[in-house]
Order: C-alpha cells, then structure tokens, then sequence
C-alpha cells in the first residue's frame, strides 16, 4: 500500500471527469452532503444517471461531534442548489447506516463519494458499508485526507492496507481528498491467491 497524489486528477472539482473518463456513468452516491456544494460541482460535468445524496441533516446525533446547530437550513440550501438537477438526484434525508437499512442501495454504485461523519469509528463504518456496494470496475473517494481529520486519514489507511492497494489524493493543499479503485483491490485480491 501506497499514498500516492493521483496523476489523473488534481483537485475534488474533477472527479466528474475522471468517472466520465473511465465509463462509471450509472449511479453516484455522495455520504455527507451538507449544503450540495460537492453534489453540485460534481453534476455539472458528470455525465451519468443518478446521484443518491445521503445526509441526515439534523443536529445532535449520537457521537457526532461536529456539528451541534439547527441543520435544517443546510438542508434548504442542499434541496434549493440541487432543484435544478432534480431528475437525476435522489436525496434520503438519514444516516449512511439507515440508508443500507432500509434497502435504499439496489444498485451497484459507479463512484461512491464519502464526505459525512469525521471521527475515526463512522468513517470507517461509513466504508465498510458502502465497499461491497462499489461496482468491480467503480471508485470510492472521500474528502478531508489531512492531518486535521485523524479519523479519516487512519479509518481509509487502514483499509487500504487491509486491501492491499494505493490511495491515490488530490493535490489540495490541505483537506485533499482520496481515492481507491475497486479494480485494484479485486486485482490485489486475485494476486495474493495461492
């Protein structure tokens, strides 16, 4: 396992362009989407289906420790920037665990964008879920790979060993964001096979 800084993308901006470069043109799912400032960038260049927004979207849920104010005005602004996409988002207002409860994942996820809870044990809950859920050939990304944000630098290094594959980053200068393709986790996978 590497950390490497990706040399297909620079910044978070062009992940819509790396998974219309690569095909991953079916379904999206951003963990987090707080007032869409992600989700919006992200369809503007993407090429691809549906985008499933998963964000609660309210104040004082257990163990979260981020953000301890009135969310619904977030949540306004997350459904007035989205409003004009409307025909390919779909946004479940709840936990990314609630989400796989209740079924709302059938498909095979394209590119799966993780952007919600910071502390080490939902990060890492939050990609433990969502991974069987990335189709073979999709991506899963996240934001905030900095020293800041220990839960997410340990919870996606600790996967990427346990896979045995590279985390590829964006070049921001801090709060990059990171990536692993599933293609080289089943082919690390296949290769460790006696």
């Amino acid at each position: 396992m590497a950390i490497l800084l990706s040399q297909e993308i620079d910044l978070r901006k062009h992940f819509a362009d790396l998974c219309n470069r690569r095909g991953l043109l079916w379904h999206a799912v951003e963990i987090g989407t707080e007032k869409a400032a992600f989700a919006t960038t992200f369809l503007e260049t993407w090429k691809g289906d549906q985008l499933l927004c998963i964000d609660p979207w309210q104040n004082e849920l257990p163990g979260y420790q981020e953000m301890h104010w009135d969310r619904s005005p977030d949540f306004h602004v997350a459904m007035h920037a989205l409003a004009r996409y409307n025909w390919r988002v779909h946004v479940f207002r709840g936990t990314s665990e609630e989400a796989i409860q209740k079924g709302i994942i059938r498909w095979p996820i394209d590119f799966l964008y993780v952007d919600a809870n910071h502390e080490y044990p939902h990060v890492s809950r939050d990609i433990e879920l969502f991974w069987p859920h990335v189709a073979d050939h999709g991506i899963m990304a996240g934001h905030d790979y900095d020293t800041a944000m220990e839960g997410v630098v340990r919870a996606v290094n600790e996967f990427a060993e346990h896979l045995g594959v590279n985390v590829y980053l964006t070049h921001e200068p801090r709060f990059k964001s990171w990536y692993i393709s599933k293609c080289e986790a089943l082919w690390a996978a296949f290769s460790r096979q006696p």
